[in-house]
């Protein structure tokens, strides 16, 4: 699909099932790819793989998380994977500590602009109210525009910012 077709109206969104490991393993190796083309310092997918799959395969099942699968015509377009956290921070009110965590979010190139991940987004907000989680949080890389800007326009804030800069020795 390229980005000057309409998105078909046949659009899913469903829970991951294991049947769908390798693709998902397989989108997961695209979405670190495109994070390394903005942030080089980021580790390739072959480094990681077996181990960040298994680390949030846990989190997910320990905390009642969800990984959605968004599909277009039948064909898997992206996913987005979520699970309850929460922060030992002495300065926030205690019902303020427990949040949904959304760990990656990914559309595949030729069905990105077309709402997608906004979708994903919704479904993942209704499946974490749904169980009396108050706030959602995405970590992004500050560089990644699209989807900075589809936050931004669904009603997220920055909450904490981190500036970095490569210093000499």
């Amino acid at each position: 699909m390229s980005r000057s077709e309409a998105l078909p109206s046949d659009v899913n969104i469903r829970r991951y099932t294991p049947a769908d490991a390798d693709v998902l393993r397989t989108m997961i190796a695209e979405l670190r790819a495109h994070e390394i083309s903005i942030d080089p310092a980021c580790r390739p997918w072959e480094q990681v793989a077996d181990g960040y799959f298994d680390f949030i395969s846990s989190k997910v099942a320990a905390s009642s998380g969800c990984c959605w699968i968004v599909e277009v015509a039948d064909e898997i377009a992206g996913f987005s994977v979520g699970y309850e956290d929460s922060i030992d921070e002495v300065f926030l009110k205690d019902e303020e500590k427990t949040f949904a965590y959304v760990s990656d979010t990914y559309v595949k190139p030729g069905f990105r602009r077309h709402g997608l991940a906004r979708q994903l987004n919704e479904s993942m907000e209704r499946y974490f109210a749904a169980r009396g989680v108050r706030k959602m949080r995405h970590v992004v890389l500050g560089a990644n525009i699209a989807i900075n800007n589809m936050l931004q326009q669904a009603g997220y804030a920055p909450y904490e910012i981190i500036y970095e800069k490569r210093i000499s020795a």
